[in-house]
């Protein structure tokens, strides 16, 4: 949410975005292409909302959330 919900924090004296878009384009380099980085993104990220809701268990079903997220990155790796 931090990272690119700047408006929950409107009023916080931070320009936010100075600091979180080059700490995505960072990210975003590691990876084939944008499109790449935006999937592994927002995949993780609902991972991380299912979390923060503690709605994963009842999604999940006894799926291990480290096997989940593994798969994602492992998805998303760049071919050598």
């Amino acid at each position: 949410e931090l990272m690119f919900r700047h408006d929950i924090l409107d009023g916080a004296g931070a320009d936010l975005r100075s600091i979180s878009l080059p700490l995505f384009d960072a990210f975003a380099q590691q990876l084939p292409s944008a499109t790449d980085a935006v999937a592994l993104w927002s995949a993780v990220h609902g991972i991380a909302v299912l979390s923060a809701n503690r709605s994963f268990d009842l999604v999940a079903r006894g799926t291990d959330r480290a096997a989940v997220i593994e798969a994602i990155v492992a998805a998303h790796r760049p071919s050598r």
